[in-house]
């Protein structure tokens, strides 16, 4: 796997517009929000959302992953989804947490199909300082024409409980090792669970080079791994023999830092830290 910092998949642009939010995910690039498009009576039986679910963790912060499909009628005409906006409410307004741009490729839905609009790309993370009661999910599309409309639907969040994990991830070791003339670096980890009561089930691992500002930020990691109770792995090399994960290093970068956001066996989620120094 190969990632050059900072990247932006050409699929999405996700838009970190909570307050309470931004910030969270450094390797989600950030935008200005503008108005919804004004919505066509024509379409108001379009589009329907089929499907809104959510799952998540807590690790000292509040995690929430949600999946979405819509639906076309076989009687109506194709369908083109241009965004998909993400709400919560806060004491009776509405809050915004995380938007997503549709681009290339379009996602297309044909009279009568269904469509996962986040299907083949990483997840869409919402994250939270404290736990979120609800959270809306609105879809923006149009039609061949240019007409425009959009649909709603809201969920309860799931509950994530606060407790403490009972796994115990521990970083034995971190180093990277890499090509100074080509700039790109490999992260080699080995991770231990120290409790020997539940395994360490790794959600995410964000690595980020610092004192470098915004070029520093890498997109997170969703590859999930296992680490037996009482067990150790170390990632070093991929399946296909390679390294597991590559990086670019901008050029005055001398510190890497990690953050393994994990959870045990009942869910229950925690968060374990690193930063290694890297030569120039």
């Amino acid at each position: 796997m190969r990632i050059t910092a900072p990247t932006c998949a050409s699929v999405l642009v996700i838009l970190s517009l909570s307050a309470g939010c931004r910030g969270k995910n450094p390797a989600a690039p950030t935008a200005a929000s503008g108005p919804p498009p004004p919505t066509s009576e024509n379409l108001t039986n379009a589009l329907s959302l089929t499907d809104f679910s959510l799952t998540g963790w807590h690790d000292g912060t509040f995690h929430y992953l949600p999946m979405v499909s819509v639906s076309a009628p076989s009687t109506g005409g194709t369908i083109y989804v241009q965004r998909v906006a993400f709400t919560t409410s806060t004491s009776g307004a509405p809050t915004n947490l995380v938007g997503i741009l549709f681009g290339s490729p379009r996602r297309v839905v044909s009279p009568g199909g269904t469509l996962d609009l986040f299907k083949g790309v990483s997840p869409v993370e919402i994250t939270s300082p404290v736990a979120l009661a609800s959270i809306t999910a609105t879809v923006s599309f149009n039609n061949e024409v240019g007409e425009t409309g959009t649909v709603a639907v809201t969920e309860d969040a799931p509950p994530l409980a606060p407790n403490s994990s009972s796994a115990a991830l521990v970083i034995q070791a971190f180093s990277v090792i890499g090509s100074p003339d080509q700039g790109y670096y490999w992260p080699k980890l080995t991770l231990t669970e120290a409790s020997g009561v539940s395994r360490a089930l790794i959600k995410k691992m964000t690595f980020e080079w610092l004192d470098v500002g915004p070029p520093g930020r890498v997109p997170t990691v969703w590859e999930p791994h296992e680490i037996p109770a009482g067990g150790t792995i170390t990632l070093e090399n991929a399946d296909y023999g390679g390294p597991w994960f590559e990086i670019s290093r901008p050029a005055d970068a001398s510190r890497l830092s990690l953050a393994i956001s994990f959870v045990d066996d009942a869910g229950r989620g925690a968060v374990v830290t690193a930063v290694v120094p890297v030569s120039r």
